[in-house]
């Protein structure tokens, strides 16, 4: 069959009847016979015909399959049913297929006979490459699979997999999240994923083109708000002055050690108003002030990542709020991989500070839907929408669990959800001006192709504008599809000690600075190399301009940009 490069999202509830819509008849080729056979198991299962701990020993020649598919069961091993059947759900391995398919049928020939009787039943067709198979078809197997008792498949969808020592990743890392169940069909060319919400019983087939568009991010969201709209936060700016700050966090994890050390920094000496004192001229009453608050409020003491997370970063919440207030720091984005780092206990209370203080947020929620909230603004009847995102991290997902997925809190991901709903924003409104705030890329580092990638879509997707931070330096500017994308502004206030000698990295952050009555945008940098400055950002003299810029212009040619000084300081000027 030649591979159809069709792009497959159809929700439907178990009592489904009717499928007119169009990919209801799309044809696939995948072998379905591991369907039928977990299909079978379960039947038996229920049916008490096998039992879970009934025994099952391995003979020679178990497969003929390439070693690649095996899972590495051996002659004269031991296996419980319970076991073979969370194990085929789990990998798909063809000598787990055929272990389980040996125990329930006996022969190869009884097996193929069961099956293919089962196949006819749900008007599909066993034999592979013969007659193809419709999507409306498959939906009865799945519906019968899904359709077991809950404790059932509970007891053999398993989230996690060590065998014989060796730890394995699922398939899709969306099978590690108790969001929703999944199966999938697989071929050379890409995965059709079988899923099933339980909360409001629909089944979904989902089939992406490539893979940077995340299904673990987008298959939750589309399960649990698929007919829902996303509500913005409507801000304004009397001025038409956005700043956008980078990653920001007055630093007492850091000082803690410091004090232990008998080391004075300047939180400890001057308080929490000096870090920002010679930068705050930027944030003025009138303007539009974001940062990205890259820290934690938490009530608990000690964090559920301790032993698994190397840096957790806890801030105190009325001292952090005060100061923001004092410099009218109004608003922040919050995906990041710090907010999370006190579990969801520590977002909702983070949530709940900030809304107390009247100061907006984006990036995070108690739900996924809530997490990709925006903000709105409108000045001189022109409109913009700024997005917020952090880029898929598999730790953040598998081990942290920092996602907003479906009914969980957490971070909105800039690589699932996010990119769609940029473009469906664009083609509603094609008119406004859409900002993206990405978090993203390696401390200290280079821009990544990851980045380079990420930048590339969101531009085609709609975006006028992304400015990027989380390298904790700045990095280049590129334009992309015609449009400007400012990979790293580094940090603003972040109180740690910083890396730059020991990672070779500049030690400039910058602030960017949009003027919305010319659409303009200027990036000041500044000099944030905490030891030298005693951890108080300040504006950049002529020659560290000069090093900064000539970086971050390094891939722009002399007719996208222009370098200049106004009376905040030395500035690198776009259109946007």
């Amino acid at each position: 069959m030649k591979y159809q490069p069709v792009e497959i999202k159809l929700l439907a509830h178990i009592d489904t009847t009717s499928f007119d819509e169009d990919l209801w008849q799309f044809e696939f080729d995948d072998d379905i016979s591991t369907l039928l056979l977990i299909d079978y198991a379960l039947e038996q299962f229920q049916q008490k015909n096998v039992r879970d701990q009934d025994d099952y020993v391995v003979p020679e020649h178990l497969s003929e399959q390439l070693v690649q598919q095996n899972l590495g069961l051996k002659s004269s091993e031991h296996y419980t049913f319970i076991e073979l059947l969370q194990l085929l759900i789990f990998t798909q391995a063809a000598d787990v297929k055929d272990a389980l398919s040996n125990m329930l049928c006996g022969t190869q020939e009884q097996a193929y006979l069961i099956f293919s009787k089962r196949a006819a039943t749900y008007n599909l067709n066993l034999k592979k490459g013969s007659t193809q198979n419709q999507i409306k078809h498959l939906f009865l197997l799945v519906k019968n699979i899904y359709s077991q008792p809950a404790e059932i498949r509970k007891l053999f969808f398993i989230k996690e997999l060590n065998f014989k020592g060796k730890s394995y990743l699922p398939q899709t890392l969306l099978m590690a999240q108790n969001v929703v169940e999944v199966l999938y069909l697989t071929n050379s060319f890409r995965k059709i994923y079988l899923t099933f919400f339980e909360e409001n019983q629909t089944i979904g087939f989902f089939s992406f083109l490539d893979d940077i568009h995340r299904a673990e991010h987008l298959i939750p969201y589309y399960h649990c708000f698929q007919a829902q709209t996303v509500r913005p936060k409507v801000c304004s700016t009397p001025s038409g002055i956005i700043n956008i700050l980078g990653d920001t966090y007055f630093g007492e994890i850091y000082t803690e050690k410091r004090k232990a050390r008998g080391q004075m920094d300047a939180l400890q000496q001057y308080g929490y108003d000096y870090p920002f004192d010679k930068i705050k001229a930027f944030l003025g009453e009138h303007d539009l002030n974001i940062a990205n608050f890259e820290a934690v409020f938490a009530l608990e003491t000690k964090s559920p990542l301790a032993h698994k997370k190397p840096f957790i970063l806890k801030a105190d919440a009325e001292q952090t709020l005060a100061a923001f207030k004092n410099i009218h720091l109004n608003h922040v984005v919050l995906a990041n991989n710090h907010l999370k780092d006190y579990g969801e206990p520590g977002l909702a209370y983070t949530l709940q500070q900030f809304d107390q203080a009247n100061i907006s947020y984006i990036g995070a929620g108690t739900n996924q839907k809530e997490a990709h909230s925006y903000f709105e603004i409108t000045f001189n009847n022109k409109h913009y929408t700024i997005f917020n995102g952090y880029w898929h991290r598999d730790t953040a997902y598998l081990d942290y669990d920092f996602y907003a997925l479906g009914p969980k809190s957490g971070v909105a991901c800039l690589n699932g959800v996010l990119l769609e709903q940029i473009g469906r924003y664009k083609q509603t409104n094609p008119e406004h001006k859409v900002i993206v705030i990405s978090h993203w890329g390696i401390d200290f580092k280079p821009i990544t192709k990851e980045q380079s990638k990420l930048a590339d879509i969101l531009t085609q997707a709609g975006a006028d504008l992304v400015i990027g931070h989380g390298a904790h330096t700045i990095q280049p500017i590129k334009v992309i599809n015609q449009k400007p994308v400012v990979f790293g502004i580094g940090n603003a206030v972040f109180n740690s000690n910083g890396e730059y000698t020991e990672q070779n990295a500049l030690p400039y952050g910058c602030i960017a600075r949009l003027d919305l009555s010319k659409d303009r945008l200027r990036l000041y940098p500044i000099y944030t190399n905490n030891l030298k400055t005693f951890w108080q950002s300040y504006l950049v003299n002529e020659d560290d301009f000069s090093e900064a810029s000539s970086y971050m212009t390094s891939l722009l040619t002399p007719e996208n940009y222009y370098a200049a000084q106004d009376d905040l300081g030395f500035y690198v000027e776009m259109s946007f």
